[in-house]
């Protein structure tokens, strides 16, 4: 009985003083959403080591949900894609779609890796698509940061392997496509 008296008498003390204190940042725990959108340079290469296509100005954009496994790493499904408009011949979508993970090194600084499935499309050329690995490898750093809401600027580099036989820009040959990003983007923590 006095066990229990003392306990509630702790906590009846020590109650208002805790609720008083500021809580800073709220932890990295539970789900966690992120969005990005920026500018990309790609270049698509057949299996014979010629470069099918090349361009500097495309647009990227990423999608990502995922949970805190622990303090600082996060696993979750991400999207990325990256398309370019060449004018009045064609438009060229490279993507990859797979699991990932990141890991917050500290509190503004983040790398991460997708590993999935990528794909290579030309979206005006009556052609099959590509499939294949695919992986993404990126870093970034949280440029704002107010509660769960952490807008960051990252760079992100993806490439993809196509095998012989199928191919919108490869013509049966197989090759590979790689981009590198440059995004700024939004996450709930």
């Amino acid at each position: 009985m006095r066990l229990s008296s003392l306990a509630f008498l702790l906590v009846a003390l020590l109650a208002p003083a805790i609720a008083a204190a500021d809580p800073g940042e709220p932890p990295l725990a539970g789900g966690t959403f992120e969005v990005g959108l920026g500018a990309t340079g790609s270049q698509w290469t057949s299996g014979d080591g010629s470069i099918a296509e090349s361009n500097l100005g495309g647009a990227s954009a990423n999608l990502a949900i995922g949970h805190f496994v622990g303090e600082r790493a996060v696993f979750a499904m991400r999207a990325a894609v990256t398309w370019y408009d060449s004018g009045n011949v064609h438009t060229s979508v490279f993507g990859l779609v797979g699991p990932a993970a990141q890991y917050w090194i500290d509190d503004r600084l983040f790398v991460g890796a997708t590993a999935g499935i990528a794909f290579d499309h030309v979206v005006s050329l009556d052609r099959v698509s590509d499939l294949g690995p695919g992986l993404e490898l990126r870093a970034g750093y949280t440029v704002f940061r107010e509660g769960h809401h952490a807008v960051h600027l990252s760079v992100a580099g993806t490439y993809g392997y196509y095998a012989v036989g199928v191919g919108a820009y490869t013509a049966g040959l197989g090759g590979d496509s790689r981009s590198l990003a440059l995004q700024i983007g939004w996450q709930y923590l």
